[in-house]
């Protein structure tokens, strides 16, 4: 697929910006690539996409091995939090008319790993298993909301460079995405504590990101 689509961007999808190329307009490149408006959000999305690659590389296994759901009881459960990705998403427009996209962002951050600490203890005591699938939930949904709040903000930095602000964060998602799949497959898949863990570790990068990278003055 990859291969077909760089075919026909090259030969039949045509240019959309008609401009003479000067050092004026590759100007906003430059200020894409140093602006901590643009990389924050990025770096938050990139460890979000951590998260929810953790949680689909190793849910099957938890739920049918650990918890000895059934194949379907696992699809409606992963149905579910769907759902919920879904449903954050749409509510992120709702609650931008009343909260900072800075204040949603770091909620969508927080909670989670609140959450995760939840779960790491419920392991270690109740081992619930509607716990676990509720904190599941949680966290799962909220990444409808990170990742619809931290997109806006990196497509916002720059207008003029808006399909190479869209190429890096893609880029940077799906590079994170795909390191952490195999990451939970290392430590076994006999617990859910591996998965929990690795969760974990990717939204406590996203805070510190979130924290590191917070521009001075806001540009969103």
């Amino acid at each position: 697929m990859g291969v077909f689509l760089i075919l026909g961007s090259i030969f039949i999808l045509p240019e959309t910006k008609v401009t003479t190329i000067t050092l004026e307009t590759n100007q906003p490149h430059s200020n894409l690539f140093t602006s901590r408006a643009f990389w924050q959000p990025t770096i938050v999305l990139s460890m979000a996409s951590g998260v929810l690659f953790s949680y689909i590389s190793g849910s099957s296994f938890i739920y049918q091995q650990v918890f000895n759901l059934s194949t379907q009881t696992f699809s409606i459960l992963y149905a579910i939090n769907g759902l919920g990705i879904a449903l954050m998403s749409a509510a992120a427009g709702r609650l931008i008319n009343h909260f900072s996209s800075q204040h949603i962002l770091q909620a969508s951050l927080l909670v989670p790993f609140i959450v995760v600490i939840l779960l790491i203890i419920n392991e270690w005591t109740l081992n619930s298993m509607w716990l676990f699938i509720i904190g599941i939930f949680a966290i799962i949904a909220t990444f409808g909301t990170t990742s619809t709040i931290a997109t806006s903000q990196a497509m916002q930095v720059s207008a003029t460079s808006a399909g190479l602000a869209s190429a890096i964060v893609g880029l940077c998602a799906n590079t994170i995405g795909s390191i952490s799949s195999p990451i939970v497959g290392l430590f076994g898949t006999t617990s859910s504590l591996p998965m929990i863990i690795v969760i974990g570790a990717f939204q406590l990068l996203g805070i510190i990101s979130f924290y590191l990278l917070k521009p001075e003055t806001l540009e969103n």
